[in-house]
């Protein structure tokens, strides 16, 4: 087990360094880190896996969501609005108010993060695997990629405009370089039961 890089995780291009958190050798257990670009399916990925496995899933995302709910007066006081969509409108114009934002949600993500994984098998869902330093810290990472196109339609059907795809995918480490950082890569193309064919066999590689 590696120490843990904290970078001010939103992760984002210019974080900046936060601290160490040291995991404690009475602690060391199996970490795996799935992550891919926006709407790739790595959510998907990391559930199946992590029922397969049989090992705690940590999701980012539902944290976050939690961590914004503590601290909806500080985001308010912030912003002006807690409202999630609002908020989204707001830091879509203004790189720095994005910024601002991570500062206050993110540190304390991966916080929860590293306690949750504590002394227990687990899929970190993390979709910023690589922005936020977390690739120091897990032991195999899992990048879920998924063909552009089916992406994108994936996405529009879940009513995502193409401005806001665009926005938030630039805002990520490419797709291209993230595989070239994986230990394996799962194709999420096509049907789910081809991507369960493929975790099924993930699931052996890892033992």
């Amino acid at each position: 087990m590696k120490d843990l890089l904290l970078l001010n995780s939103s992760l984002y291009k210019g974080s900046a360094v936060l601290g160490l958190l040291n995991f404690s050798p009475k602690y060391v257990v199996m970490l795996i880190g799935v992550t891919g670009v926006f709407g790739s399916g790595k959510s998907t990925v990391a559930k199946m896996l992590a029922k397969s496995m049989h090992y705690r899933l940590i999701d980012a995302d539902r944290l976050a969501k939690g961590v914004r709910k503590k601290r909806n007066g500080e985001i308010r006081k912030a912003f002006g609005t807690a409202d999630t969509k609002k908020l989204a409108e707001i830091v879509f114009r203004d790189e720095e108010k994005l910024r601002k934002l991570e500062e206050i949600i993110h540190p304390k993500v991966l916080a929860n993060m590293k306690k949750l994984s504590m002394g227990k098998d687990s899929v970190l869902d993390l979709p910023l695997l690589f922005e936020s330093g977390y690739q120091k810290v897990v032991d195999k990472i899992i990048v879920v990629r998924c063909a552009e196109r089916v992406r994108i339609k994936r996405l529009l059907k879940k009513g995502f405009t193409a401005k806001n795809i665009l926005w938030r995918t630039s805002h990520q480490m490419t797709i291209k370089k993230k595989i070239l950082c994986a230990d394996y890569v799962v194709d999420n193309s096509k049907s789910k039961e081809e991507t369960e064919k493929q975790v099924n066999a993930l699931c052996t590689a890892l033992g």
